[in-house]
């Protein structure tokens, strides 16, 4: 042992210190100072590799403390403490610190606690995490004396237990802008309900009043619901009371198309698709399109396929039927059933008698209106119903076929018939027009 002055060595012939002591080793294996309590217990103990053991002779890590309670349950092991003047807000804080790339070593993160109300018998805690932008470590996140979460210094996420004022509808956790219900915005969260059939919900804050965005109760809202699960699995988007399984409103547009859904695959490129939009460019109306587009090759853009087992290949029913009717299921009377068109332009028409017609607009069971050199410069072929109920309407000529070229040059035309309404004649040919009522 050597002294200097007031300095004591030990191991150290030049203390720097008032007491200087110099371990054996640069390890674990060796130790530089220890204590111990009157049954042998360590309470100090200090390794020569620098790491310091409160309660072990073993110390794993830089400070590493060990103690034993009386029963199960948290051991209080040390206490960070600020005894300045009873101040609110005043409170201790554990440092975290790293080198930066210049400036050497800094302040990255803390932890601190703080008394935020110092009235005797009120007095309440806090735990406030902080992190470092460029600078000591700032508040980032608080936990107040009751559990409420608060994220960011502006409180911009703030989360509220069991938390029961949400339009008298949820009672759960608040998950807010603001802690109070003046918030600009907001989320609820919540797992119960003042009633019985809501299970978990969302909520949005609007500035006036919060409304539903999620939920799985009956609860409804005059606002529709952005989505809406409901009991027994419907689902509403856009939508205050889902009717079916998935019930979707899209929202208006300002301008262009108002799409409804969209499906694709992700390999597809974007350019497959099948869409469902509104054709429909006036306010208030929706008329559904079914898009299908293929644009990634020459393949089929659209397949409609009725399946079935050869068990039930059998019957009158149809494997697809095609069905117009009005709102009451009654028959359609006067408009077209159906229309078939290329870009836009029409190519054949089904009336609502169901009359077909090719080109043309039809007034009897097939009305074709052709065009071209081998075709016919009028009409091609008009076939008309022979079957009506009154003699006076009785159609003479069944098949009546006018066109030039190939069929004749005289300026009538070549006319063939079936003469239906002629006793003994089932067939009349005649070198000009014989198709009269």
């Amino acid at each position: 042992m050597a002294q200097t002055g007031y300095n004591s060595g030990i191991n150290q012939a030049s203390p720097q210190s008032a007491l200087h002591v110099k371990g054996l080793g640069a390890t674990s294996s060796t130790s530089t100072f220890q204590t111990e309590n009157s049954s042998g217990q360590s309470s100090l103990f200090i390794q020569d590799d620098g790491k310091i053991g409160v309660g072990t002779k073993t110390p794993a890590y830089q400070l590493d403390l060990q103690g034993s309670s009386a029963s199960a349950g948290l051991f209080n092991q040390f206490r960070l403490g600020n005894a300045f003047t009873a101040t609110n807000n005043n409170g201790a804080q554990l440092l975290f610190g790293a080198n930066r790339s210049t400036s050497g070593y800094t302040n990255v993160a803390g932890v601190s606690g703080i008394i935020t109300d110092i009235s005797q018998g009120a007095y309440k805690g806090a735990l406030v995490f902080s992190t470092s932008n460029n600078g000591e470590p700032a508040e980032r996140m608080r936990i107040d004396n009751v559990g409420n979460v608060t994220i960011g210094t502006s409180r911009t996420f703030y989360i509220t237990p069991n938390y029961a004022g949400l339009d008298d509808i949820f009672a759960g956790a608040l998950i807010q802008g603001s802690p109070n219900n003046n918030a600009s915005e907001g989320l609820a969260m919540t797992t119960g309900s003042v009633y019985s059939g809501a299970k978990i919900g969302a909520m949005a804050y609007n500035g006036t009043n919060w409304k539903s965005v999620w939920e799985t109760s009956n609860q409804a809202n005059s606002d529709p619901y952005l989505l809406l699960m409901k009991n027994g699995g419907r689902v509403g988007v856009g939508v205050d009371n889902p009717t079916c399984v998935l019930d979707v409103a899209a929202p208006a547009a300002a301008s262009g198309a108002e799409s409804v859904f969209r499906f694709t695959v992700k390999d597809a490129g974007g350019g497959d698709y099948i869409k469902i939009s509104n054709n429909s460019s006036t306010n208030g109306s929706f008329i559904p399109i079914l898009e299908s587009a293929v644009g990634n090759s020459n393949d089929v853009s659209l397949m409609l396929v009725g399946e079935t087992s050869s068990t039930y290949d059998s019957g009158t029913n149809p494997l697809i039927q095609f069905d117009g009717r009005n709102t009451s299921n009654g028959y359609i009377l006067n408009r077209p059933l159906f229309k078939w068109s290329n870009a836009g332009s029409s190519l054949m028409i089904m009336d609502a008698k169901g009359n077909l017609g090719v080109g043309t607009t039809p007034s009897a069971n097939l009305h074709v209106l052709g065009s071209g050199v081998k075709t016919a410069t009028y009409r091609s072929s008009y076939l008309v119903n022979s079957a009506t109920t009154t003699t006076s309407n009785l159609v003479k000529y069944g098949l009546d076929i006018q066109s030039f070229g190939d069929w004749g040059s005289s300026a009538n035309g070549l006319n063939i018939g079936l003469n239906v309404n002629v006793s003994g004649s089932a067939l009349n040919y005649a070198a000009n027009f014989q198709g009269v009522w």
